[in-house]
């Protein structure tokens, strides 16, 4: 993506690579949280997961698309298995680096997380509660505009490859 700074006289790149560790893309539907990610992992070969089962087998880059909504059809049980598996990957050899979107803050999943983008929220409050400054908030954002280590940026997929990953 690309840095928005009015300032710059050429635009800034935003580059994130697996190496930079984990991802969570915070927002609301319709801000583009599945293009974010499709834009990052492109042509990386990324595994799109649509189970808490399929953690345990994961390898990779490995995208986990709405998991606050995979959250809410499992039991306090299964939600700690799915915590617990989630940081078991990431401490593997070598790690999976999970790339993750919610529509909401979620306290325990984003504490572990460095990299946290924000996309458009429905209020001020869920757009500070994801660490952004409050300058960054735009609740009229188009889809892909956000903003990321305090600053406004613009996730876009290239269009430029004909190697595309496959997202189910």
């Amino acid at each position: 993506g690309l840095v928005d700074d009015p300032d710059a006289v050429n635009p800034t790149v935003a580059r994130w690579s697996p190496e930079d560790g984990d991802v969570v893309v915070v927002g609301r539907r319709g801000s583009g949280r599945t293009t974010a990610i499709a834009a990052l992992v492109r042509s990386m070969g990324a595994t799109w997961i649509r189970s808490s089962r399929e953690i345990a087998e994961s390898r990779g880059v490995v995208v986990v698309d709405n998991l606050d909504s995979m959250l809410s059809g499992l039991t306090d049980i299964e939600r700690f298995d799915l915590s617990a598996a989630l940081e078991s990957r990431r401490r593997t050899n070598p790690p999976v680096t999970f790339i993750m979107t919610t529509t909401q803050w979620l306290p325990r999943v984003h504490g572990a997380v460095r990299n946290v983008v924000t996309l458009s929220t429905n209020t001020r409050d869920e757009h500070l509660m994801t660490g952004e400054p409050v300058h960054t908030f735009d609740a009229t954002a188009p889809p892909g505009v956000g903003s990321w280590k305090g600053k406004r940026v613009v996730i876009y997929a290239s269009t430029d490859s004909t190697v595309t990953d496959e997202i189910p």
